[in-house]
């Protein structure tokens, strides 16, 4: 009964997010996670990851979220995924942001906003006493390009997360 549960809820969390993100519906995730043009079904990688995080209380977002705090232009965006999710002992909420930027110029800007908001964590991170574990997981993030596609995440399950996205 459980595990009926959670195949439910996945399904509805990911029925959500096709409905919320304004881009194409999400696909079930496949080994080749890579479109035709190089650039990263961000769809697919959402429905790989999604378990990583489903039990910490997740919220979606959309671009005027994206656009509020990372200051990425929604013209900039062809389709993301935003979702911020509790990760108990840290300091930070998790942050899962990918984003299929319009064209090449836009996918810098993306990268380049986005490594600025990893910037201001690790200066916010360093004035707190006693958050070596968000010093440590903020010290082995990096911002991640694949064509037009561009993610970031400030996740306990970084690893993985980069994984899914890169293969």
């Amino acid at each position: 009964m459980k595990k009926l549960f959670a195949i439910l809820l996945v399904l509805s969390m990911a029925l959500t997010f096709a409905a919320c993100s304004g881009g194409s519906a999400p696909v079930a995730p496949t080994t080749a996670q890579t479109g035709s043009d190089g650039d990263v079904d961000i769809g697919a990688v959402y429905m790989a990851i999604a378990p990583l995080f489903k039990d910490n209380e997740p919220r979606e977002h959309d671009a005027d979220f994206i656009e509020n705090i990372y200051g990425i232009s929604k013209d900039l965006i062809k389709d993301s995924a935003c979702v911020t999710y509790d990760m108990g002992d840290y300091a930070f909420s998790g942050e899962i942001v990918m984003i299929e930027a319009t064209d090449k110029d836009a996918a810098a800007t993306v990268k380049e906003a986005l490594e600025k908001r990893l910037d201001d964590m690790k200066k916010q991170l360093s004035e707190y006493e006693g958050a070596s574990i968000d010093n440590e997981l903020a010290n082995r993030i990096e911002v991640i390009q694949r064509g037009n596609c561009v993610a970031f995440f400030y996740s306990d399950q970084y690893d993985a997360m980069a994984e899914a996205f890169n293969k």
